[in-house]
């Protein structure tokens, strides 16, 4: 199984989340991408602050691949994002596991109508 893993998905296993870690150990490809990257990182610093964030930033980019955001991601997730009224980084989530005919693990429910996307739900 391949998996793209959302902001919050990264944040919960950095909490411990087994559901997560399970998820992450039975994959054959883990992936991030930029924008939720750049989500993880914002959103770990007003946690635990920069130093620390940074360090669980560089964990994640050495852990799992990081995707390259190709002009089929960026029109996919632009459709998405209009189709759905997607925020943009679960419209690029989307978009980048709809790419690698992966997953998207996140924590978000909403995603869940997203018809065109394979997604796996973490609480």
């Amino acid at each position: 199984m391949r998996v793209v893993l959302d902001a919050s998905a990264i944040l919960l296993y950095f909490y411990g989340n087994e559901s997560v870690k399970e998820i992450i150990s039975r994959s054959k490809e883990v992936y991030v991408n930029p924008v939720n990257l750049t989500e993880f990182l914002y959103s770990y610093t007003k946690v635990k602050g920069w130093k620390k964030a940074l360090f669980k930033y560089t964990l994640v980019r050495n852990s799992f691949k990081v995707i390259d955001i190709t002009d089929e991601i960026v029109r996919t997730s632009a459709k998405l994002k209009v189709k759905y009224n997607l925020s943009l980084g679960d419209s690029f989530l989307l978009a980048s596991a709809i790419s690698i005919n992966g997953n998207a693990v996140t924590s978000d429910h909403e995603l869940e109508d997203v018809k065109e996307a394979k997604v796996i739900l973490v609480r």
